[in-house]
């Protein structure tokens, strides 16, 4: 299921870090992420739903919704896993989501070509998917491998330019070599 990963990115800095302003709730056995921003966002899987009520409040005086959220959730339980944010924030945690976004992007790249093949009409909108989620595994190699990304984005960014499919599907594949056989080492934290 990607849905997961979906939901997380959004509490993830640059580098794929846990974001600090990320909360964790436990809401009578369920497990949900917030975000305060000028009010509250609720966030959480049920099934292969994404549940997402908030409320605004500018001045941060009004009480919580809780009754709210807690009605969402006896009609949509979360299907989180139980996690604490001292747990997302581990390093054991932290590794494996890098190492899981990693294998996530390449396999979006693989997605976005098959779309490519299918769907001419919106070739523009694809490669841009793709070169966005390339980039976003070149930012991750950098970060955890030390791989430097920027040359590597140049170049990819040239291909992008007079639409270069063989181009991006060769570097896809270089890529994905790469982490195959650097997938079980030691990241950088």
């Amino acid at each position: 299921m990607r849905l997961q990963p979906e939901l997380d990115k959004d509490f993830r800095t640059y580098y794929g870090t846990p974001d600090p302003g990320q909360i964790i709730k436990n809401t009578d056995g369920n497990t949900l992420d917030a975000s305060e921003s000028k009010g509250r966002n609720y966030r959480w899987i049920s099934g292969n739903k994404v549940i997402m009520p908030g409320y605004h409040d500018t001045g941060m005086t009004k009480p919580e919704p809780i009754e709210v959220v807690r009605a969402y959730l006896a009609r949509h339980p979360s299907t989180l896993l139980t996690t604490s944010a001292a747990e997302l924030r581990s390093a054991s945690s932290e590794v494996q989501w890098v190492k899981d976004e990693m294998d996530r992007r390449l396999w979006l790249c693989d997605r976005w070509f098959l779309n490519l093949s299918i769907k001419k009409d919106l070739v523009r909108q694809v490669r841009e998917e793709i070169l966005d989620s390339i980039n976003k595994f070149l930012n991750c190699r950098e970060k955890s491998f030390g791989v430097k990304a920027k040359d590597e984005k140049n170049l990819l960014a040239g291909y992008f330019t007079p639409n270069n499919g063989a181009g991006f599907k060769a570097k896809l594949a270089e890529y994905k070599g790469w982490w195959a056989s650097n997938k079980d080492k030691m990241i950088r934290m």
